[in-house]
């Protein structure tokens, strides 16, 4: 069943000059999403790492004993320099096969590996959507002078948790101010913006290589760009009549109609109001109220956290 809010969507434009101005500046969201997502890359160090000696089950990276240091190098092959080869080991007949097991260093290297050189609806879309930017971007910049790993992987928290809170204001957005005739065209445009932000991740990172520089750049560039969203970006239709506020709503749909250029009859409010005043207001507490409702919940959410797991892991 079409909603009168999508009837009204379809009248002001489906997806015009207005909706297209929104998304551009909504862009900025999924594009630094990618930026910060992809960042681990350049920060991680790969660890040293050696084939496991065979029949030794305790073997570690660095050697524990005299014997067990003799034995690595009569097992593992050498360069010209005396460094051990990470990845080939020495069979019985002297001849070298790659290995089947590793063994990692489990050292904490921080200055070798991170300094080589020394709620959208309580408070409305957009407010989510920039306050996420901000928020994120700000402690982007603290997390590039993080002292210690505890510092950086606090922060790092901090970044994932805004920046998957906008990645849910943006998407709302697109839904709530296209029509349903075109909003597949608005999902396809948001889907191209994350590959756009890897693609630029790695251009960062190759003029960047200090990783201090590096993280302030993917942090105080999209810092910079957000906060003349707090003036352009307007709030969703949807979400100003869900609070009630019908004039601002009808403003708002006027103002969509005209840079569309598309008029709407003069008494266009008057069924949507009447429609929600019908309409039943949910809170979240209800949830708890609802024993199914509150089982599939718990479900959905375990399942996110071992996608999100799994898959940035």
């Amino acid at each position: 069943m079409v909603s009168k809010i999508d009837i009204l969507l379809e009248n002001v434009g489906a997806l015009g000059r207005y909706q297209w101005q929104q998304l551009v500046l909504c862009a900025l969201g999924p594009t630094t999403s990618a930026l910060h997502f992809m960042a681990i890359v350049f920060h991680s160090l790969t660890p040293n790492h050696r084939c496991k000696l065979p029949d030794l089950e305790n073997d570690t990276f660095s050697p524990f004993s005299e014997v067990h240091n003799q034995s690595i190098y009569q097992w593992i092959p050498v360069d010209k320099d005396g460094i051990l080869d990470s990845c080939k080991i020495y069979t019985n007949n002297n001849e070298t096969v790659e290995c089947e097991e590793h063994v990692f260093d489990k050292s904490v290297y921080w200055g070798v590996t991170l300094n080589e050189r020394v709620s959208k609806t309580m408070f409305g879309r957009k407010v989510s959507y920039v306050g996420c930017l901000v928020v994120g971007g700000a402690a982007g910049i603290v997390a590039a002078f993080s002292v210690n790993y505890y510092m950086f992987a606090a922060f790092r928290f901090v970044i994932g948790m805004c920046f998957i809170g906008q990645a849910v204001a943006v998407h709302v957005i697109n839904m709530e101010i296209i029509g349903p005739s075109a909003r597949t065209y608005g999902i396809a445009y948001r889907s191209l913006l994350f590959p756009l932000g890897v693609m630029l991740t790695s251009l960062l990172a190759y003029y960047l290589q200090d990783w201090n520089w590096f993280q302030i750049a993917i942090s105080v560039i999209p810092l910079a760009l957000s906060l003349p969203l707090i003036f352009l970006l307007k709030e969703t239709p949807h979400y100003l009549v869900t609070k009630g506020k019908h004039k601002e709503a009808e403003n708002m749909f006027l103002h969509m109609a005209s840079v569309n250029g598309k008029t709407l009859a003069e008494n266009f409010m008057d069924e949507l109001k009447e429609d929600e005043e019908a309409a039943v207001t949910e809170k979240v507490k209800d949830i708890f109220k609802a024993p199914v409702l509150l089982k599939r919940t718990g479900v959905f959410c375990y399942l996110w956290f071992t996608a999100g797991l799994s898959y940035y892991g």
